[in-house]
């Protein structure tokens, strides 16, 4: 087995058992463990047949998780907490139940004068900007006109 067999064979006994942390941080001091003892000069197969089976050091590392397995496993990131979570929720729309018909027309009300809304505020903009736009326009074709005729 190398080093490489013997973090893989452990990650993977580890996945869903304990959170990715745990994962990270054992790998990560198994990984420096060899490596020191290699540059210490002992061979990879007689750290690795002195470390053992990995899968009894990822049972080991599970056992002694004990109550953070349990707060893992109740935790929002655990995937069939979530699944269910989101199986059991009802649609809606802030306070709205959008399974109901008046939910469901009081979004369409809200959207519709939000449309509306923006629809006016936008028109405002445009005429103010057109009433400014004019007379700058104006103004730019006079001082053109003035500019062309004293060069003649």
């Amino acid at each position: 087995m190398t080093k490489e067999e013997f973090l893989e064979q452990l990650e993977d006994a580890l996945v869903g058992e304990v959170p990715n942390s745990v994962i990270y941080d054992n790998k990560n001091y198994y990984e420096r463990y060899i490596f020191s003892e290699i540059k210490m000069g002992r061979s990879e197969a007689d750290i690795l047949e002195e470390l053992g089976n990995p899968r009894l050091i990822a049972r080991t590392i599970i056992d002694t998780q004990g109550d953070a397995k349990q707060q893992y496993r109740d935790s929002v990131y655990y995937k069939e907490d979530i699944k269910e979570e989101f199986e059991n929720r009802k649609p809606h729309f802030g306070v709205l139940d959008l399974t109901t018909w008046y939910g469901r027309a009081a979004a369409w009300i809200i959207g519709i004068f939000s449309l509306i809304l923006l629809i006016w505020l936008i028109s405002g903009i445009l005429s103010i900007a057109i009433q400014i736009a004019i007379p700058v326009l104006a103004i730019l074709a006079v001082y053109s006109l003035v500019k062309n005729f004293m060069r003649r």
